[in-house]
């Protein structure tokens, strides 16, 4: 993750230039279709009380607004649990040499062992031993960050075993992606679909995205405040720039300022259009996902997304001025505007639901190979 962070900004917008034309031509030979008819799958997905990320809560089942209010802050792939009914479960940590995933991570850093620390006291009423749980009555366990050691694993052949990463900058990602461990059998890469990354697939990987969700997803949810013609721009841009575009524009146009991911998600369904013109890094997409699922259209430099399959080419913009134009269009024409989502929302359901899905079905229907 530090080499990453060494590349000069330019370079990483010119590579993603690339990345972005290479994603868009090999998407062309795809059909977006609609929802997969897929067997039901018994799915559990489970991380360890060290993991600060998502969900601090017991296994459930949980309403949708549970799970978002007890997220430490992203939204992560609640449509496994709200779509798809799976089991959320926290696990006790393991010292098998496999799971020391935040050992290698926090290495050095002693403020980032304390938080972790924390975390780990503050999850550990909600947390249950991995061997106490029994795993076989699962089609697919999803462990994030190997929360669970090889030796559960192997105890459970008949169940499919996938491993999952925070970030695709992280050594552990990494290393998992060359070798899986023992005893599981799938990778799920944080990827949305065709993209250069195929270049090097192993044959364990699966496109899956850390925001695993549908259209349906975020239905029904109660959120405030009420729905205005504010103009809701991704979180890597200045508050100036915002001000300047309001300005042209004649709507209002901020940040979702938020304290959690209730009021954060509440902001993002406020505004009937997303906008991210111009971030200062490369993006993996998370929020446009978001976005897209509370059924807004997100109008983006899909060149600066890792991620960009659900974003619609032609609300492609260059930067603030570019952008301008094509978010005055959907927020006059309406009939533009239904259009561009109904075809947002189907890319959305294709590459973000029923793809991964169907990816996954396929391999627990498959003879069971593990590593």
């Amino acid at each position: 993750m530090a080499l990453v962070s060494r590349v000069p900004i330019g370079l990483k917008f010119a590579a993603l230039r690339g990345w972005t034309w290479y994603s868009d031509l090999a998407c062309r030979r795809e059909i977006a279709g609609g929802a997969a008819q897929m067997p039901p799958l018994r799915i559990a997905f489970v991380k360890s009380t060290l993991c600060r990320e998502l969900y601090l809560c017991s296994r459930g089942p949980h309403t949708l607004e549970d799970l978002v209010r007890s997220s430490t802050w992203r939204s992560g792939p609640l449509g496994l649990f709200v779509d798809l009914g799976a089991d959320f479960y926290i696990v006790h940590p393991s010292d098998a040499p496999e799971c020391a995933v935040y050992e290698a991570r926090d290495a050095g850093n002693e403020e980032a062992r304390r938080l972790r620390a924390e975390c780990a006291e503050r999850q550990a009423p909600f947390a249950c031993a991995a061997s106490e749980v029994d795993w076989s009555r699962y089609d697919l366990v999803i462990v994030y960050d190997n929360a669970i050691p090889s030796a559960i694993a192997l105890r459970h052949p008949s169940t499919i075993w996938a491993t999952m990463h925070e970030d695709h900058r992280l050594a552990s990602y990494a290393a998992n992606r060359a070798e899986l461990p023992a005893g599981y059998s799938l990778f799920l890469n944080l990827r949305l679909g065709p993209s250069p990354h195929d270049w090097r697939r192993k044959p364990w990987e699966v496109d899956f995205s850390y925001g695993f969700k549908s259209s349906r997803t975020f239905g029904g949810a109660s959120w405030s405040p009420a729905a205005t013609s504010a103009v809701c721009v991704e979180d890597h841009h200045s508050n100036d720039d915002c001000r300047s575009a309001a300005h042209a524009l004649g709507v209002s146009v901020k940040k979702a300022e938020a304290d959690n991911l209730w009021e954060y998600l509440s902001a993002l369904n406020a505004s009937p259009v997303f906008w991210v013109p111009a971030p200062d890094r490369p993006l993996g997409g998370l929020a446009a996902l978001d976005a897209a699922a509370l059924g807004k259209v997100v109008v983006a430099n899909r060149s600066r997304i890792w991620n960009s399959q659900t974003i619609l080419p032609e609300l492609h913009c260059n930067g603030w001025a570019d952008g301008q134009k094509i978010v005055e269009r959907l927020l006059s024409d309406k009939t533009y505007y239904a259009d561009c989502l109904a075809r947002q929302t189907r890319l959305l359901d294709w590459y973000n639901f029923a793809r991964p899905l169907r990816d996954l079905a396929a391999a627990c229907a498959a003879p069971k190979e593990r590593n």
